[in-house]
């Protein structure tokens, strides 16, 4: 993965709408419930809902140029932490997209990567469908969603008491960990990714989070502090 580095474009990760302004957007224009009704006939069609799913584009931090945002996982055990940060070409593990976006020339380009090895196999399916991938793209930019919506790969949980909580610090680091209900009860949370689970015509689809991000605390900037919350 190290041409990644060559050829990635930073801008499109830097131009992303900060969390709250995306999620506002999201929800004035009812966007996510027309996203569903459109993309979960492809899901089901190439059999893709239990590989990829849909993600809320935003951006917490930038990028300077030969970096990467590249996920490493820094807890394994239960509960599993992984932590996102720029990373340079001296990053030595291998890595995979985990989030793709599409761009105006109709093609997925990588948003932010991951050295968790279950991404691996998900990248490898994705590959052996270009219908998919075409489809996605073209219903994205001919309903005005591109910059909304992306692919996310699906992540599971080590253990079903588990949800998977993005804490944003001080500084450029992002830290995706499995947490209990109990410990984000009272939070402010952000829904950013969701599993599309079409029904058995394909005709509607419904929509299950799988991630959520903790909205920094009032006042500007990242904060280790814990907002209240809204449960999906």
């Amino acid at each position: 993965m190290r041409e990644e580095f060559v050829s990635y474009q930073q801008s499109r990760f830097n131009d992303l709408l900060s969390i709250e302004i995306a999620d506002q957007q999201r929800k004035s224009g009812n966007s996510l419930e027309r996203a569903l009704q459109l993309l979960g006939p492809i899901f089901a069609r190439h059999e893709m809902q239990n590989t990829w799913g849909l993600s809320l584009l935003h951006n917490h931090w930038t990028v300077e140029d030969g970096e990467l945002p590249i996920q490493d996982i820094t807890e394994d055990q239960s509960p599993r932490v992984l932590e996102t940060l720029p990373r340079t070409a001296t990053f030595e593990k291998d890595f995979w997209p985990s989030i793709l976006a599409v761009s105006d020339g109709r093609t997925l380009q990588p948003l932010e990567f991951t050295s968790d090895e279950s991404v691996r196999e998900a990248n490898r399916i994705l590959d052996r469908k270009p219908d998919f991938k075409k489809a996605i793209c073209d219903t994205l930019v001919d309903n005005g969603l591109l910059h909304v919506y992306g692919l996310a790969v699906l992540r599971n949980v080590s253990d079903s008491k588990f949800q998977l909580v993005e804490f944003n610090y001080e500084g450029r680091i992002s830290v995706l960990r499995e947490a209990t209900a109990v410990e984000i009860e009272g939070k402010e949370l952000i829904q950013t990714a969701w599993k599309l689970c079409p029904d058995e015509n394909m005709a509607t689809c419904q929509a299950s989070c799988f991630s959520q991000c903790i909205v920094p605390a009032s006042g500007g900037g990242h904060t280790h502090a814990h907002p209240k919350a809204h449960k999906p």
